[in-house]
């Protein structure tokens, strides 16, 4: 970041996978331009982690479509190349990055599709333990689903009880 020649915060991004799929839309954190023309993607976490924690499998298990999506929404911009790093607060001396190029795009593309069809495939089921973190950003929130305001604008279960698997 300190070498970055443009810095920019909050930075909304938008793009569609292809005529027939649906509009993808999100926000970065911090996006860095870096004096070969390549992107930083910060992307701020916070977490509850303790130092046992492996950091690269969590990203690759929780945070993995985002990476897709941050990497595909800068180089669809026309970046040579994209690093996303996934920064911790609660671990502030790790982070976990990955640099894109960008002749990887097509690939990329590529993965989340795959994802998207699978997503499609697997049908929207309702949470059986919802909650503000699972359902707060849900376009369905107000009008679809069959949970009240109450249950879905609840704290989320803390750790350790019951199970959020499979929501």
């Amino acid at each position: 970041m300190a070498a970055a020649e443009n810095i920019r915060r909050e930075h909304p991004f938008a793009f569609s996978l292809g005529p027939h799929e649906p509009l993808i839309t999100g926000v970065i954190d911090v996006l860095a331009l870096e004096p070969d023309g390549g992107m930083v993607v910060l992307d701020y976490k916070s977490d509850r982690i303790g130092p046992e924690v492996d950091l690269q499998g969590l990203v690759e298990r929780e945070y993995g479509v985002q990476r897709l999506l941050y990497a595909l929404a800068v180089l669809r911009e026309g970046a040579p190349s994209v690093e996303i790093v996934h920064w911790f607060l609660e671990r502030a001396e790790d982070w976990v990055s990955v640099r894109y190029a960008a002749n990887q795009r097509e690939a990329l593309a590529q993965s989340l599709l795959t994802r998207v069809s699978q997503a499609r495939a697997g049908g929207f089921a309702v949470a059986q333990l919802p909650h503000r973190g699972l359902c707060l950003t849900c376009p369905g929130r107000a009008s679809l689903c069959s949970w009240g305001e109450e249950q879905t604008m609840r704290e989320p279960p803390a750790r350790g009880g019951p199970s959020l698997e499979g929501l």
